[in-house]
């Protein structure tokens, strides 16, 4: 809007704003696919252009749990053996992995064992060395195979459980327009944190911490879906991104929507349009999902340079990062669609509050 006055400016301003606080209190109880459904439609109205409503959505990535399990082989202690460990407390250990319970035991539960098993270890295998020195080698060399093997029961212990499984399931719904107080995306992100500090201590063979602190921490996972709702919402917008800026290029393109840089009625609807849903709710929705996906995926990607990790959460991490960059283009793709739309009419924004509704960054 070239040739606004400073008090003319202040007054677009206050709009913006005004529209914006509307647009999103309107949406806050809708779900993500009918607002975002809705801005389209809305669009598509004023331009007056038949919307593509038929345009498909990608599958989804998917991981399933028996292929991201690696395999560790069980510590072999025989009978014999065993009721002579009797005078450490490492028997106790292994007499809860070789019940019933024990080999049903959940993969986190595992973990406590293996951990309990490094822990103790040692103590036994010097109260050993001196009456029973056989034995005592039998479990040194147990305790190495252990060691060997403590990052890839890490791994199974976070990322096999039903935990993971409810992170990632493609089965749940997008991400809400409006963040709740406890945003799932935020607890995903700090159970992360927890878990690729414990994996660091572990791979520096620093092994105790609090079973039930890590409980609670997947136990946010198992109730967060963040990963799930993530790649849902992605999808959408991308979604959204490419139905609305083939409109808009059509009309810049085809059918000019305005001649000679002179604004239309059907313009002055549309740059509402803009505002409104668009940065008032489209913008704030998207930079929201970004920001997850930016954090999300370095810490998917850490988890890499602490254990060589299964082929198949190798490939479904690429075909997470292939729907990313779809994302990150058809963004780009809408944003330029609305630049030349807007430019075309001689409504395009100036200045901080207006230009910064059409970067692609």
């Amino acid at each position: 809007m070239a040739g606004l006055g400073s008090g003319d400016a202040q007054l677009v301003a206050k709009r913006i704003v005004l529209l914006a606080v509307i647009a999103v209190l309107s949406a806050c109880s809708a779900s993500p696919e009918s607002v975002l459904d809705d801005y389209a439609q809305r669009v598509a109205r004023v331009l007056n252009v038949e919307l593509d409503a038929e345009q498909s959505l990608d599958p989804l990535p998917k991981l399933r749990i028996q292929d991201n399990h690696i395999e560790v082989h069980a510590t072999q202690i025989n009978l014999l053996d065993f009721l002579r460990l009797s005078s450490c407390e490492l028997s106790r250990v292994i007499g809860q992995r070789n019940s019933s319970l024990g080999k049903l035991a959940l993969p986190s539960q595992r973990l406590h064992m293996e951990r309990d098993f490094l822990l103790l270890g040692p103590v036994c295998v010097q109260q050993l060395a001196q009456t029973q020195p056989e034995l005592a080698e039998t479990l040194a060399s147990a305790l190495v195979a252990k060691r060997a093997e403590r990052m890839d029961s890490w791994w199974n212990a976070w990322f096999t459980g039903h935990e993971w499984q409810s992170l990632i399931s493609p089965a749940t719904q997008p991400v809400p327009i409006a963040p709740a107080s406890a945003d799932n995306l935020d607890v995903a992100l700090q159970v992360f944190d927890y878990l690729l500090q414990q994996g660091n201590r572990w791979q520096g063979q620093q092994f105790g911490y609090d079973d039930t602190e890590m409980e609670l921490q997947q136990q946010q996972w198992l109730l967060s879906e963040a990963i799930g709702q993530w790649l849902q919402s992605q999808r959408l917008l991308t979604r959204v991104n490419n139905q609305v800026a083939e409109l808009l290029e059509y009309r810049t393109n085809v059918k000019s929507l305005c001649l000679v840089g002179r604004s239309t009625p059907a313009a002055d609807i549309l740059n509402n349009v803009f505002y409104k849903y668009y940065a008032g709710v489209l913008q704030p929705y998207m930079s929201r999902v970004d920001r997850f996906g930016t954090a999300i995926m370095l810490d998917l990607n850490a988890v890499r340079t602490l254990v060589p990790v299964p082929d198949a959460y190798l490939t479904w991490l690429q075909q997470v990062s292939v729907e990313r960059d779809k994302l990150t283009r058809s963004h780009q793709r809408h944003v330029k669609a609305w630049q030349g739309i807007l430019s075309q009419c001689g409504l395009m924004p100036t200045g901080a509050n207006g230009a910064s509704h059409l970067s692609d960054n």
